[in-house]
């Protein structure tokens, strides 16, 4: 099975805007409306080139081809409204409306604001809905008399994450911690997604998702149990991720010998700091340790290039033992039933205190 393409946001151009008019004309039209409606609809559908100029407004593409846009406008220092989001006909169905309305909110926090309003198409309600927006009200369309449209409201500040397995986020999450990662290391550091999946298919227990309330990814955590002659390679320099088969994976998530190797523990940008996924994804992990370590006690392993991923690696009662020949820190650890019960502790607080759960 091939992989699909990779796509990216960026900020739109000035000279995009009669392509991203015609763009929205055709999205709209995918509701099935009569010429006459589209007609009306028209100047409001309609960019200009000062419109792009003096609001932030981002388009998807693929390959260099523009498959959808949103644009943010001012309302309030604490409020703003999404002025467009539309998907172009042919991706309609495919995750790019939800990727971009997850990119809005991120922008929005970047700027600021604290709310968004969006004033959506009825057609439109179960996807905003879905995307975890409110319907506060109904306004008067511009364009259409005596058409009133659903107005919802998104709170930037309150954000619902939920940890899921593997086997409970969708009927493969494979694809999507890939491209994940992608977005995140390059797609040349990202594990094949055929790996990923073999490793989901022996134990799919060793991935949990950070699941937001519209669906998307907001991060993952993948743990590998393996016996232990294979479990003591990962503490030594030379050793690579993607050696590791699924063969290699024990079958229940805690070994009776052996050890668990932290594989990876990913947060998307824009979850990353108004989000409590990272500390959910830890919490989660810890949790499982706890119920099969015993007294008998749990080893853990994992490696780590950045501060913030050292930060992680210690919190979860980790300390450096070498470091890798591409300069990655090897972490390891040796942590009791009280020892991890210790660490949740410590986890909890971190999530009241700065979340107010």
């Amino acid at each position: 099975m091939s992989e699909p393409p990779a796509w990216q946001i960026r900020k739109a151009l000035p000279g995009e805007a009669d392509s991203l008019s015609k763009l929205a004309l055709r999205s709209k039209a995918y509701w099935g409306y009569p010429d006459r409606f589209m007609r009306a609809c028209q100047a409001e559908l309609t960019l200009d080139k000062p419109y792009i100029e003096n609001n932030p407004v981002f388009v998807m593409e693929i390959a260099g081809h523009v498959i959808g846009f949103y644009a943010l406008e001012y309302v309030s220092a604490s409020e703003t409204e999404l002025g467009y989001l539309f998907v172009d006909p042919e991706s309609i169905g495919k995750g790019y409306g939800r990727r971009l309305m997850a990119h809005a909110k991120q922008q929005a926090g970047n700027f600021g604001y604290s709310k968004i309003i969006i004033q959506g198409d009825p057609n439109a309600e179960p996807f905003y809905r879905a995307a975890g927006g409110a319907l506060v009200g109904y306004r008067k369309s511009v364009s259409i008399p005596n058409r009133e449209l659903p107005l919802f409201q998104f709170d930037l500040n309150s954000i619902d994450i939920q940890i899921r397995r593997g086997d409970e986020y969708g009927n493969d999450p494979c694809q999507a911690i890939a491209e994940m990662a992608a977005r995140l290391y390059g797609r040349q550091s990202a594990l094949p997604v055929s790996l990923l999946r073999s490793w989901y298919r022996k134990n799919a227990s060793i991935f949990r998702i950070a699941a937001s309330s519209d669906g998307s990814m907001a991060g993952y955590i993948s743990t590998l149990p393996l016996g232990t002659d294979r479990f003591e390679q990962t503490v030594k320099p030379d050793f690579q991720e993607n050696s590791i088969q699924a063969d290699d994976i024990d079958s229940a998530f805690g070994p009776d010998n052996g050890g668990v190797f932290l594989s990876s523990i990913v947060v998307a940008p824009e979850y990353q700091q108004r989000s409590p996924a990272s500390l959910l994804l830890r919490l989660a992990l810890v949790e499982d340790l706890i119920q099969v370590s015993g007294k008998q006690g749990i080893r853990i392993s994992a490696q780590a290039v950045s501060q913030k991923g050292q930060r992680c690696m210690e919190s979860l009662g980790m300390k450096i033992c070498d470091v890798t020949t591409d300069g990655w820190k090897i972490y390891y650890g040796e942590n009791s039933g009280a020892d991890l019960r210790g660490i949740q502790k410590i986890l909890q607080n971190k999530l009241s205190t700065r979340f107010e759960i």
